[in-house]
């Protein structure tokens, strides 16, 4: 298995298969004093008490380095998000186990290192060998009731051969049957799904994740690990079909669980798709610590993870008007095809469109339209030919953006595209036409939850109309200031300001809300325009070149949405005066 043909899909989801309670005589196995202190670990376990669980392990390893407390710290420790110290139990505890001849228990050790050293540190030969030392000792032993585990996660690892991942999951299926092992089954249903999914198949596939996810969050497994298994296949899977309110409902779902035991979201993968659904649904504050979190996770283990968390937390700067933190973000990371996003949206904000559709047609080619984030890009791209006064092939754009979107049932593809219509015949001097389209991408954004897009429509239509309708345009503006303030979007709550300003209405939004907007040589330029300079005078105080400020001001001037320099002075002035 190569992580470069499977970055994502199979590596992320395994730790239920493999990582079932110990059986109940063994849990009472441990003899001395450390006994009751494993046993009030193991109860601290299933109740979802990791750091009770972590201490009582870590207080029973001081008399004895026992096997089961190394396994219970190590399973404590994967909840509570430390995964080296959870590695380095997980090998004390297989060590111990086969000193203490128990070829079961490490078999079942050694499929969880399989895993957890080729998701967290990216070491497929290590994970590899891992695996075959589970292999070998659950043939050598006859030890049959781990069969079932051992074919789902092959099955996982066999990602880039559907076929066979699929035939490893149904083998797993019928072993659960056989067994009775209810766990096991939903596990084993969701690998199918993914499989199927994979296949492309996708809605046979995404019913049996459904399955399997709503029987492990309905209770019927004992072991919360099916709940990270099953919910993270969903998460995924539905990303990589389009299937968006899906994903949205998994969250939804899974929020009793969470309530108890924490996120089940704890896969690197599934924590960055987690984190981006936040960010679309105005959670910010939660998404900013889980696109936090996976950095600190990733940094120093697989590569392309933490280029996804970077991303995600960049993506983030970009909606609160800080795009200099974004730029210093991805800074050294442009050759990764999952940065060309917030990259190309960066250079849609410089004026930079032929970089921009660059970047756009670059991250195009590698994963083709009909995936959930080319939505964004083909809207970006439209963007871009619209700046560019290609309102035609923006418009064109948008309607196959979405026709796909109808035919996939994905309603965020289909709000996108309408929206990107309603641009291009706005931006054409059609406001009344164009006001059809935003009337039809607005509920659907609406309706997914969506604060960021839905805010950003009523400003779309408040621009378009802000000549022959007044009123409306108000209205709409309104509408969008409240929810930029709202979500912390400094730069469009800016926008949504001058916009009020330019239609009449008193607003108190200033040039202090919108200096997070602005680079520090802008917010420079601003205030010496604000005292009084001109443009050769801001040159010799700066060391720059009259071009150079001019350049600034220009720049200055579109993104506080001001009409020229003289209000630009004014803003400056009463920016200053709030300040004092």
């Amino acid at each position: 298995m190569s992580l470069s043909k499977t970055p994502t899909i199979t590596l992320k989801r395994v730790s239920a298969a493999i990582m079932a309670e110990p059986d109940q005589n063994k849990q009472h196995s441990s003899q001395g004093e450390d006994a009751d202190l494993i046993l009030s670990g193991n109860r601290a376990l299933e109740n979802g008490n990791w750091s009770d669980a972590r201490n009582f392990f870590k207080k029973a390893l001081h008399a004895e380095d026992h096997p089961e407390a190394n396994y219970g710290l190590a399973r404590a420790l994967w909840w509570l998000g430390d995964i080296h110290g959870t590695l380095d139990h997980y090998s004390r505890a297989y060590n111990a186990f086969r000193e203490h001849n128990d070829p079961a228990r490490a078999a079942e050790t050694a499929m969880v290192i399989a895993l957890e050293v080729i998701s967290y540190l990216g070491n497929e030969s290590v994970g590899a060998g891992w695996l075959a030392r589970a292999r070998r000792l659950i043939r050598d032993h006859k030890l049959h009731q781990l069969e079932g585990d051992l074919q789902v996660l092959e099955s996982c690892f066999a990602g880039d051969d559907p076929d066979t991942a699929e035939k490893l999951a149904r083998e797993a299926l019928q072993t659960a049957r056989k067994t009775g092992s209810s766990d096991l089954e939903l596990r084993a249903l969701s690998s199918i799904g993914v499989a199927l999914v994979n296949k492309g198949r996708v809605d046979e596939g995404m019913s049996m994740l459904e399955e399997a996810m709503t029987g492990s969050l309905g209770g019927e497994p004992a072991d919360p690990y099916t709940v990270v298994f099953t919910c993270c296949d969903m998460m995924v899977s539905s990303s990589k079909c389009a299937a968006f309110e899906r994903t949205l409902n998994c969250i939804r779902a899974a929020e009793q669980f969470e309530h108890r035991y924490g996120c089940p979201f704890l896969h690197v993968e599934c924590r960055v798709i987690h984190g981006n659904t936040l960010l679309a649904t105005g959670k910010w504050a939660e998404a900013e610590n889980v696109f936090k979190q996976a950095i600190s996770q990733t940094k120093n283990s697989i590569p392309g993870y933490h280029v996804l968390s970077v991303t995600g937390l960049a993506d983030l700067r970009l909606k609160q008007g800080k795009p200099e933190e974004a730029e210093r973000l991805i800074d050294g990371l442009h050759e990764h095809p999952e940065v060309l996003p917030v990259l190309a949206e960066l250079h849609l904000n410089q004026q930079q469109y032929g970089k921009a559709i660059s970047a756009l047609q670059r991250r195009l080619e590698l994963i083709g339209e009909s995936h959930l984030e080319s939505a964004r890009l083909l809207e970006l791209y439209g963007e871009a030919e619209i700046a560019q006064g290609d309102h035609e092939s923006a418009f064109e754009r948008g309607r196959k953006l979405a026709d796909l979107g109808r035919s996939r049932n994905c309603r965020l593809m289909v709000a996108r595209g309408e929206r990107l219509k309603g641009q291009a015949l706005s931006s054409a001097d059609a406001p009344a036409d164009a006001r059809r389209f935003f009337d039809q991408a607005l509920p659907e954004f609406a309706k997914l939850n969506l604060p960021f897009e839905t805010a950003r429509t009523h400003f779309m239509i408040a621009e378009g109309l802000q000549h022959n309708d007044p009123d409306t345009a108000i209205s709409e503006a309104r509408s969008a200031l409240t929810t930029f303030n709202h979500l912390g979007a400094a730069g469009f709550a800016d926008a949504s300001a001058g916009l009020l300003r330019k239609l009449g209405v008193a607003i108190s939004r200033t040039l202090t809300r919108g200096r997070e907007l602005l680079t520090k040589r802008e917010q420079e330029v601003a205030a010496l325009v604000g005292e009084g300079l001109s443009n050769p005078e801001i040159a010799h105080r700066l060391f720059i070149s009259r071009k150079t400020v001019e350049h600034h001001v220009s720049r200055i001037i579109a993104k506080l949405n001001l009409k020229n320099r003289t209000e630009l002075a004014a803003e400056a002035v009463r920016g200053m005066d709030r300040s004092e």
